[in-house]
């Protein structure tokens, strides 16, 4: 076993399976409050799944809620727990939507990964994070976040795909658009201009859990659509174009990672700086 990628709460573990993966929570020093919070986790994900009304929920990479010994994976952990206070480890088991063939990375910035296979030259996947696909502000908050973040070579935002489908190529994938295949670009292109492309249900999905920040005051006034909401605003997709399969596109999406109520807090303080910020981007 081997921990094969880190965020900012989670870590990945290859356990020698090519077709799926590990995922542990290690935000908290204590194992006991991680695996408490893996299954509220978990449940948070049964709950928006079994939501027939909400056509996202088909996308939803399937996760399996596993229980595993400490002493398992403990070499593993230690590097990122320093409180082994049960013996046991709650993991997801899910897909690996990225599979060891996709060996070459054609783009990689803060929001978006192209990756390509040597062997297999009709495979492509786009690893990528729309953030705040939909907002009420006059300025567009993801590109005014990355000016406050310095993030000075993201010059594209997600949030123009709803309204602009040949935005994936003329801005985003501009650079590369003469590296890409043609049938692949045809195929973008054509699921882009559906009317229930991912990127219009994000939209749709995050426009009506919409809550204006400014009117809450405390961790208690958070309810299950707010921390829905956010935790759609910090999902990855997959897209991954295969001419070998019945469908040329295929759609997955991951993180969607019920968040602590106490974030309240930060997401305020988050949004005064983007307010009080001076250079707000306008679209």
């Amino acid at each position: 076993m081997k921990v094969i990628a880190k965020g900012n709460a989670n870590i990945i573990i290859d356990y020698d399976d090519p077709l799926y993966l590990y995922r542990c929570l290690v935000r908290d020093s204590s194992l006991k409050i991680n695996n408490l919070n893996t299954v509220e986790n978990f449940k948070f994900l049964q709950k928006f799944k079994a939501d027939e009304d909400n056509r996202l929920s088909y996308y939803l990479c399937t996760v399996e809620l596993l229980q595993l010994q400490v002493n398992e994976i403990r070499d593993l952990l230690e590097e990122y727990i320093t409180k082994f206070d049960t013996e046991v480890v709650y993991v997801f088991k899910l897909e690996n939507l990225k599979p060891n063939y996709y060996d070459s990375l054609l783009w990689n910035d803060h929001f978006t990964r192209v990756y390509f296979s040597k062997e297999f030259s009709n495979k492509i996947l786009i690893e990528l994070k729309p953030k705040w696909i939909y907002y009420q502000s006059p300025y567009c908050r993801n590109c005014t976040h990355n000016q406050l973040k310095s993030r000075s070579n993201i010059n594209y935002c997600y949030s123009h795909l709803v309204n602009n489908e040949s935005y994936f190529f003329t801005n985003i994938l501009g650079d590369l658009k003469h590296s890409l295949p043609p049938e692949f670009i045809i195929s973008m292109e054509s699921y882009m201009r559906g009317p229930k492309n991912i990127f219009k249900l994000l939209y749709e999905t995050q426009k009506s859990l919409y809550v204006p920040l400014g009117t809450l005051n405390h961790s208690s006034e958070v309810d299950y659509n707010l921390l829905l909401l956010m935790a759609l605003r910090d999902v990855t997709l997959f897209i991954e174009w295969d001419t070998s399969k019945d469908q040329h596109i295929y759609i997955n999406f991951i993180d969607l990672d019920r968040k602590p109520s106490s974030k309240l807090s930060y997401w305020l303080k988050t949004h005064e700086k983007l307010e009080m910020f001076p250079d707000k981007v306008y679209h």
